[in-house]
């Protein structure tokens, strides 16, 4: 099982998503960070299973959260680079 590294861009997404979460109903942020973390550890048990969208970067679908974890494999760890809403253009 390889280690997943935040990347400071990855923590951001988190803490705006969690946030705006947290406006719509109280702990449906928590509830948003429960199913990035299911992910990150199916990502870290078998990280070449999901998709690959561009280059060595890889995506993983969150359950009941329109969002996806996008990260890259490395040799000695896995970089979390985004968690991105799937409806949304990156970084808008």
């Amino acid at each position: 099982m390889k280690r997943i590294l935040l990347l400071p861009e990855a923590y951001l997404d988190l803490e705006e998503a969690k946030n705006y979460y947290d406006e719509q109903k109280e702990g449906l942020g928590t509830e948003f960070i429960l199913a990035v973390q299911n992910s990150l550890h199916e990502i870290s048990i078998h990280p070449l299973q999901f998709q690959v969208i561009y280059k060595n970067d890889r995506k993983c679908n969150l359950h009941r959260f329109p969002y996806a974890v996008i990260y890259k494999v490395r040799k000695n760890d896995i970089a979390m680079k985004a968690v991105a809403h799937l409806m949304r253009h990156p970084r808008s």
